[in-house]
């Protein structure tokens, strides 16, 4: 054995094999170089042209080493066009890059950090005030100012005097300021003014907004893209000097008036709106389209991009607009744009809109269905095959089903299919902003105990109309604390910030069940969280209107959407707090639960199943398993392990024969897994 090692291993065996590995690796690395001669390009020539000598040598290696121990890889022409590719493409993005900063570079000054002083803003363009009664005279008291904002008053007021965005005022009109603290501490608080009275004498601007479709459609041609976003667009226009009287705000240091749009008045997005358009007016439709305050470029090549690019800043460059450094991508392959992905491989939709439905958990009881149901039902008449999926479901929603709750295969079909449907093509519409006729915008909006719920619709009445998209959210951490009328109110601004692109600059009817925020636009006294959702909300021209419960259910069934099967819902949090005070007293009435901590108790399976069939008469456990427990795991209980409610290692057990083994424990510690 020992001779046979020996030669096994011998030094001379050990160069022949090297020297016949070292051959076939020059005979590989011939027939790479003949390949890459063949297709007119060496791998030296690829390093000096893209300079990435690291990235070359990495995929050379592996290449070399895939073919000597994979046999079945590819073929070395589609290996080598791969790396080709690659390396075109990191060639590519560093050219963009280039581009980017030269081109930032050229135009540094419709990059500023801040806004240019009022006399460098053009004087041919104002923002008007249009009032629905000329005369009316609107002077409201300034709300109190804590002592710690004083400071922070000061240094706002002297950096907009600074720049002549306001100055001293001596109107008759006078609108309350405030400011909202910002989280981080170190940071000025934001400056807010309550127009709301103002905005409700003010006659709404219907500039129209360019069509998505159309904006869609010719964004598609494009290989090369940019995305321009401005900078505190607001404070880029005049106010007109006969209409700056009307902007006139009380702060804690006496009355200004604003010389520039400011924020929270209604008609300041279409103002915006109208002079983008004006200023790019030329070049709309043919390389660019505006939205908003957002601009789209779109080039067949570099070069036209780099041109198209050029003339688009000029133009805003010519007009004294202002872009947003951090918010702009000037040379791109690929951008998202108004809840679109744009690349050169075409048009993706997002998924967003629907994901809410798509992702909608597997329903654990009657109500589930019934609030899944009541979403469907909605929608129901713009999808008539809707009917043979839902009559499966529909045995879900009886009394008998409330109290023996079956999950079929049947019914996960039904349940798939219905969602399948749900977002389809057929069913969802999207909102034509350039001829909307007699078609009108609708919010549905709702809020339960742990989630807001919203549904976007377009047509002419809210009982025709179809549906958009959905959203749902949950409440976390202290929005489970607020009261009914503000998690009503938060339901509302999520849907207003998700569906910004669709809502803004068109007026549209907000649905709730709270009947009190028809009055929000008017309530006198607001909290710094209303008051801070009342200056976001300013810039929509929306109407709160109240509808009854019954007829909200699209909106109620995203709001009680069920939680994945793995979560624990605030009462099941307050049901364990529960248990575990409960156990603290328990401890101290029966000494001989003191070493629960350490006691293990294997029980029989007869026992483990009186505990089961005890928890149905448990308040406390069958509460606990209508909030937490999914039907199906229910159903799959088989071992002893998975019927017994566990917190850690402490075990909940109560037998339906209690006199038996009441002397035996209430409280057991029994390792098992938790199921939560």
């Amino acid at each position: 054995m020992d001779a046979i090692c020996s030669a096994r291993y011998h030094p001379k065996v050990h160069d022949k094999r090297n020297e016949r590995q070292r051959r076939r690796d020059q005979r590989q690395e011939e027939h790479d170089r003949k390949i890459l001669e063949q297709e007119n390009i060496t791998l030296e020539s690829m390093m000096r042209e893209t300079q990435h000598k690291d990235v070359i040598r990495e995929l050379n290696l592996r290449f070399r080493v895939d073919k000597r121990d994979t046999p079945s890889d590819p073929p070395s022409e589609t290996v080598i066009a791969a790396i080709q590719r690659r390396i075109d493409e990191i060639a590519l993005l560093e050219i963009l890059d280039r581009e980017n900063k030269q081109m930032r570079t050229r135009f540094v000054d419709c990059f500023p950090d801040d806004i240019p002083h009022i006399n460098e803003l053009p004087t041919d363009v104002y923002h008007r005030f249009r009032l629905k009664d000329p005369n009316a005279v609107i002077a409201r008291r300034q709300y109190e100012c804590p002592k710690k904002y004083r400071e922070a008053w000061k240094t706002l007021l002297q950096q907009h005097l600074a720049a002549g965005r306001i100055r001293p005022s001596s109107s008759p009109h006078a609108s309350p300021a405030f400011l909202i603290p910002k989280v981080d501490p170190v940071v000025l608080p934001r400056w807010v003014n309550d127009y709301r009275k103002l905005n409700a004498n003010t006659v709404p601007d219907v500039h129209p907004l360019p069509s998505i479709a159309e904006i869609l459609s010719d964004c598609g041609k494009g290989q090369f893209f940019a995305k321009i976003d401005m900078t505190n667009s607001f404070f880029q226009t005049r106010v007109h000097p006969d209409d700056i009287p009307l902007t006139a705000v009380t702060t804690p240091f006496g009355l200004y008036e604003w010389t520039v749009m400011p924020q929270g008045c209604r008609n300041a997005p279409a103002t915006h709106q109208q002079r983008m358009f004006n200023a790019l007016r030329d070049h709309i439709g043919s390389i660019c389209h505006v939205y908003l305050d957002d601009i789209v470029i779109w080039s067949q090549t570099l070069e036209e991009h780099r041109q198209n690019v050029a003339t688009i800043l000029e133009c805003l460059r010519k007009n004294k607009l202002y872009c947003s450094p951090k918010k702009t991508d000037l040379f791109c392959l690929s951008i998202n744009f108004l809840g679109h992905y744009i690349s050169a491989n075409g048009i993706e939709a997002d998924n967003k809109k629907v994901e809410k439905i798509l992702d909608w958990p597997v329903p654990r009881s009657a109500s589930d269905v019934r609030s899944f149901l009541g979403l469907v039902r909605y929608i129901s008449n713009f999808l008539p095959a809707l009917a043979q999926h839902t009559l499966v479901l529909n045995t879900l929603t009886t009394k008998e089903a409330d109290k023996d709750f079956i999950w079929t295969p049947a019914h996960f079909d039904a349940f798939e299919a219905v969602k399948t449907l749900v977002t389809s093509r057929e069913c969802l519409t999207v909102i034509d902003h350039m001829n909307m006729g007699a078609n009108r915008v609708f919010v549905s909006c709702d809020a339960s105990d742990r989630c807001t719920g919203a549904v976007l619709s377009y047509g002419e009445t809210p009982e025709t109309a179809r549906p958009v998209a959905f959203e749902s959210q949950q409440l976390s951490g202290a929005e489970l604390n607020y009261p009914v009328h503000e998690k009503e109110l938060l339901a509302i601004v999520r849907a207003l910030r998700k569906w910004r692109v669709d809502l803004l600059g068109i007026p549209f009817t907000v649905f709730s069940d709270h009947r009190t925020l028809e009055n929000f636009t008017e309530q006198k006294h607001l909290s710094r969280r209303q008051a801070r959702w009342q200056e976001f909300m300013s810039q929509y021209d929306y109407t709160i209107t109240y509808i009854a419960g019954a007829d909200n259910s699209p909106a109620d069934a995203m709001s009680r959407k069920p939680l994945p099967s793995n979560a624990v819902l605030p009462s099941a949090i307050g049901l364990i707090w529960e248990a575990t005070t409960a156990l603290s007293t328990r401890v101290s009435s029966i000494p001989a639960v003191a070493a629960v901590s350490t006691l293990q108790i294997r029980c029989d399976a007869n026992w483990i199943t009186a505990v089961k069939s005890g928890y149905a008469v448990d308040s406390w456990c069958s509460r606990l398993l209508d909030s937490l427990w999914d039907p199906i795991a229910q159903a799959a209980v088989g071992d002893e392990s998975s019927g017994v409610l566990s917190l850690g290692a402490l075990t909940r057990g109560w037998l339906d024969n209690r006199t038996e083994t009441e002397s035996l424990c209430d409280w057991v510690c029994y390792m098992l897994a938790t199921v939560w």
